[in-house]
């Protein structure tokens, strides 16, 4: 849903980054800043964070965010996570069979998650999803219904 609430952010036309990093919070160690130039947490301010992201071909992310907002635009991403990880599964699981993708892989280093490329794009009716918020718990809130025909 982001693109239609936020139609002022753009995919790049000429991404600056072959892929970016978005490490999971618990695991920001692995990918020191200082190291790479193409790495950003999921703490950072949450708009520079959706800039990198639109200036990236690829996204490798252990931050579930990282990879539904780079889908949500058009762009390949992979779940990458450490082999030592004590992250739950659930929300992983939880995402791709949403979005119709029971045979996901989580990359268990960079490597591997270059290797693999992106996962297949995400199937979803967002009018459905989006037909499906309980606005009436919110009367006082105007939303701007998005026009779902032009993506």
């Amino acid at each position: 849903m982001l693109p239609y609430f936020f139609p002022e952010f753009k995919k790049s036309v000429a991404p600056k980054y072959e892929y970016l990093i978005i490490p999971h919070h618990s695991e920001q160690h692995i990918y020191p800043k200082d190291w790479y130039d193409n790495v950003v947490y999921p703490t950072d301010r949450w708009d520079e964070v959706i800039r990198k992201i639109l200036d990236s071909k690829f996204v490798i992310a252990g931050a579930m965010s990282g990879v539904i907002v780079a889908e949500a635009f058009g762009i390949p991403a992979r779940i990458v996570m450490s082999p030592h990880s004590t992250e739950n599964l659930f929300k992983y699981q939880d995402y791709y069979l949403g979005t119709q993708r029971p045979n996901f892989r989580i990359a268990y280093s960079l490597e591997e998650a270059l290797q693999l490329g992106g996962e297949t794009p995400p199937q979803c009716d967002l009018e459905k999803l989006y037909n499906a918020f309980p606005f009436e718990l919110w009367p006082d809130v105007h939303f701007i219904r998005p026009d779902f025909t032009t993506r």
